[in-house]
């Protein structure tokens, strides 16, 4: 897969400023190692283009997910750490996450580029391998901790083909 509609690697700053909107000012952001989506506790966005072609990723660890996903609900951070050690998430957790995966396909795209939207959150170990396999295989990838306010801090991936 070719990186044919100039979707942008978003850097950490980028992401920070995106994320902050929804977390806070205190919001950080830094760079640091990639994860591999097959990993069993790696939750993965998948985005695609007008036609239904697979352009981007955004994949974060359990402890991003519970923690993102609980501060939006503004749960109890005992409540996020308990989901990070089980890997059993309240469903609202989950849908928080989905939205926040939306929010981040805004950071793919720019003035040159053409329209994605976010296609699926898969949860660990459910990403087909045939996806998992183009993750591991595009060159453009981006690995950033996110410090969320109050909660943690968690790891995503980016990744455009």
């Amino acid at each position: 897969m070719m990186n044919t509609n100039n979707f942008h690697l978003p850097q950490s700053e980028q992401l920070r400023n995106v994320l902050g909107m929804l977390f806070g000012n205190s919001t950080e952001a830094r760079d640091t190692g990639v994860l591999d989506p097959s990993d069993g506790d790696v939750f993965t966005a998948t985005y695609v283009d007008d036609n239904d072609q697979l352009v981007a990723t955004c994949s974060c660890d359990t402890a991003f997910a519970a923690y993102a996903g609980a501060s939006l609900s503004m749960l109890p951070v005992g409540g996020a750490r308990e989901m990070v050690v089980t890997k059993d998430f309240f469903p609202a957790v989950l849908e928080n996450l989905n939205e926040i995966m939306n929010i981040v396909s805004t950071t793919f795209m720019c003035d040159k580029s053409a329209h994605l939207r976010l296609s699926k959150v898969y949860r660990p170990s459910e990403l087909p391998g045939t996806m998992s396999q183009a993750v591991a295989g595009s060159v453009h990838k981006k690995g950033i901790l996110v410090d969320v306010p109050g909660y943690g801090t968690g790891a995503i991936t980016l990744v455009t083909f």
